[in-house]
């Protein structure tokens, strides 16, 4: 599944993004996967 779809595919995606960065500043407990399909552009 690519990126985008992916993000069409969950609705609170943007709220949990925001709500990671928020308690996970410094991305320790992101991976690879994460940021390149959820936290990517």
């Amino acid at each position: 599944m690519s990126p985008s779809q992916l993000k069409s595919s969950y609705e609170k995606l943007p709220e949990f993004t925001q709500l990671s960065e928020k308690l996970d500043p410094q991305g320790k407990f992101r991976n690879a996967f994460l940021d390149r399909n959820i936290f990517g552009s």
